[in-house]
């Protein structure tokens, strides 16, 4: 689907695809001890305009071995319901393309439009208890690009 939305936005407009470079890069997400709720959001990468990526390899990695722990050490049961998401932004929709606990939802080769933006987000699905809120964090995202010019 996204390779045929690609396909119209592209070449319904009379472009070509001319090879540009290759991107190798890192987008990480680092705290001590934060308030993840409201959400917090890591480094972010955003597709410039006039270009489209072919996203070949998006592998998420913990930075160091304190990736995402409550820093309260509280024995709720609520405790622990923090969660790191990688995202894709279109405009005002963001999707989780995976999550540091291992769900993905997506495919490789990823096409992307101009202004779409790959950014971490860490949050909590509680604000009343504090175990749920106080993070330590740690994660990277490595992304290997492919980037295309758009041609008339």
């Amino acid at each position: 689907m996204t390779i045929g939305l690609l396909y119209i936005s592209v070449f319904g407009q009379g472009y070509n695809l001319k090879f540009n470079r290759v991107i190798d890069t890192i987008i990480s997400i680092q705290s001590s001890c934060t308030d993840i709720y409201p959400p917090i959001y890591g480094s972010a990468l955003t597709v410039p305009n006039g270009v489209v990526w072919k996203i070949t390899s998006l592998i998420g990695t913990p930075a160091s071995n304190r990736t995402m722990y409550a820093t309260c050490g509280s024995s709720s049961s609520q405790a622990n319901q923090g969660f790191c998401n990688f995202m894709k932004q279109s405009g005002s929709q963001e999707f989780a393309l995976f999550s540091t606990g291992g769900d993905s939802q997506f495919n490789l080769p990823l096409w992307v439009n101009s202004q779409t933006t790959f950014k971490w987000k860490a949050w909590s699905i509680d604000s009343y208890y504090d175990c749920n809120r106080y993070w330590d964090i740690d994660y990277n995202a490595h992304l290997s690009i492919i980037e295309f010019l758009l041609v008339p």
